[in-house]
């Protein structure tokens, strides 16, 4: 999840050598797609900040209208997903301002949504928590939750709903001053958690005990510091390829898809240009899981609902939150 303030626009190009990409489906203006899971049907499930807190079901081989799968009454805004085991999904939802960013205290809550249904049911209201943003899990009874402004890790038992806070480490943080989010999007792949922090522009790692605390501290992996952008923007969300050898970071302010090689750090833009609408202000992505689509990174989009894009010259600003399909193999 990106900053919701705007800033001036820095106009600048991006050529690279690129995955092609294709749209799947566009919502109307004003939506904001914030994250995604891919169920093992090859539905895509996405999430809504704007125009409220949702969960819609997108299949991309067809052109059927989305449908709402689950909505959270009680709160403004859906944010990160993840799923623990076959067809039982978690969401993190609350209560955040688009205008100013912050959150209303006690907000952050946690859903489970168990298909076919799906059935949605609170699992926990997370009260010390800031605002809650990624997910990712740890084990079948485990959730691990991004708190972006306090810079810090939550787990979620998903049976009884007990939280404690379990990471907190200087690469999750974020200055006071700053007006973008810290900690966002979240991944773990073999006994190592990867993050990326907005406000600080970096992507890294943490090796992780089983019960989701560090065994040492936070490394950095690779920085977005030179990808052009619109503002002081950088990374969102990401996803992870099915090996775990490779992440696809977006960039949220740059509307663009950065590969890191774990391995190496090494960096290459593979999707979107700063002045196109292909990546309307990307906010997170996943692999397909099926055989057909396994190489395809589905990625969400706010529509450039908070960073305008100028292309040709001319403003596109809310365009419609879109799922855009990137082919890298």
């Amino acid at each position: 999840m990106q900053s919701f303030l705007l800033i001036p626009l820095f106009i600048a190009s991006l050529c690279s050598a690129l995955y092609p990409s294709s749209l799947v489906y566009q919502f109307p203006k004003g939506t904001w797609v914030e994250n995604l899971a891919v169920r093992s049907s090859g539905t895509v499930l996405v999430t809504t900040i704007l125009p409220n807190a949702a969960v819609y079901e997108i299949n991309p081989n067809s052109s059927t209208t989305p449908k709402v799968v689950a909505q959270f009454s009680s709160s403004l805004a859906a944010l990160g997903i993840t799923e623990t085991t076959p067809d039982t999904f978690y969401v993190v939802s609350n209560n955040v301002s688009t205008a100013t960013g912050a959150v209303a205290p006690g907000s952050n809550k946690i859903w489970r949504l168990s298909f076919p249904g799906p059935k949605v049911a609170l699992v926990s209201t997370v009260t010390n928590a800031s605002f809650l943003n990624g997910l990712t899990t740890l084990n079948s009874q485990t959730i691990l939750a991004a708190d972006a402004t306090a810079g810090a890790v939550w787990a979620i038992n998903t049976t009884s709903g007990a939280y404690k806070k379990v990471i907190s480490d200087p690469l999750m943080s974020k200055p006071a001053s700053e007006k973008v989010v810290g900690l966002n999007g979240l991944k773990i792949t073999g006994s190592t958690l990867y993050f990326t922090n907005t406000a600080q522009k970096v992507f890294a790692k943490i090796p992780l005990n089983a019960d989701g605390t560090p065994t040492t501290s936070a490394t950095k992996v690779a920085s977005s510091t030179n990808v052009p952008v619109a503002n002081t923007e950088s990374y969102d969300d990401f996803g992870l390829d099915k090996a775990g050898n490779t992440a696809y970071c977006v960039v949220g302010g740059g509307n663009v898809i950065q590969k890191v090689v774990l391995a190496s750090g090494s960096t290459s833009i593979v999707a979107g240009n700063l002045n196109s609408t292909d990546l309307a202000e990307p906010t997170s992505g996943q692999f397909g899981r099926t055989t057909s689509d396994a190489g395809t990174l589905y990625v969400t989009t706010s529509g450039a609902i908070n960073i305008p894009v100028y292309k040709n010259g001319v403003k596109y600003q809310d365009i419609g939150g879109q799922l855009v399909a990137v082919k890298t193999s």
